[in-house]
């Protein structure tokens, strides 16, 4: 199991590529391996203060949990 970030900027759900970053395509996401690392990667990102998730993907990048385990902001 491993954990992406979701960002919702603009109407739009994207996903966390780098600090700078987003991408649409979840198999572009970077991936952590604990949602705790996720959020401190997230820390340092230019989006920390928007609106994002913390949720997890299977190994063929299906999103499987879609209640968030860290979020901030309103998501859709």
């Amino acid at each position: 199991m491993h954990y992406i970030i979701q960002v919702y900027q603009d109407g739009v759900l994207q996903y966390l590529f780098n600090t700078r970053m987003l991408v649409q395509d979840v198999s572009l996401a970077k991936l952590f391996s604990a949602p705790a690392l996720a959020k401190r990667y997230l820390s340092k990102s230019v989006f920390y203060k928007g609106n994002w998730s913390v949720v997890s993907i299977d190994e063929n990048g299906v999103i499987r949990n879609t209640t968030a385990t860290y979020m901030h902001g309103i998501m859709p």
